[in-house]
């Protein structure tokens, strides 16, 4: 797992698949109902305070896992504990490893190259300490790269 706090509104979380054994990728009301209750673990365990209007936006790999963007939208002035989601979940998504040194990302079965930077695919087998030696990319962004970069080495799925 991987949790960046970037204000008191904003989180980012990256969940590996191996999370959540048994659970369906494919079925959004699986992945919503178990990625709520990994944010109140989370808000429990890092007394973290949520309270108001929240988007949950999910980005889901099967073979790499989940990750989320938690943005707070707006207060809610009932209840000062009260958390509401709007979640959004988008379905077969590709996590790459940004990075400015191709030696950084070596243990990525597929690189590609794209305006200066490299870009490993994360997969399932993918050496959970490699996320720390750069940016996790997905989205638009991710789909950018996977049709405009070029591939540098592929080692094999």
């Amino acid at each position: 797992m991987r949790f960046e706090i970037l204000d008191t509104d904003n989180y980012l979380i990256y969940l590996n698949s191996a999370t959540f054994r048994g659970m369906d990728f494919t079925n959004e009301e699986d992945i919503t109902t178990q990625t709520k209750l990994v944010i109140m673990r989370l808000k429990r365990n890092y007394n973290i305070y949520l309270s108001g209007f929240y988007q949950m936006s999910i980005y889901v790999g099967e073979k790499t896992g989940l990750f989320i963007e938690l943005k707070k939208l707006e207060e809610i002035d009932f209840d000062l504990m009260a958390i509401d989601l709007k979640v959004v979940v988008y379905l077969n998504q590709t996590f790459l490893l940004e990075t400015d040194d191709f030696d950084k990302i070596k243990g990525c079965l597929k690189i590609i190259a794209y305006e200066g930077k490299y870009y490993g695919v994360l997969t399932k087998n993918t050496d959970i300490s490699l996320l720390e030696m750069g940016n996790i990319i997905y989205g638009t962004l991710a789909d950018l790269v996977l049709s405009m970069g070029a591939p540098v080495g592929i080692l094999g799925d």
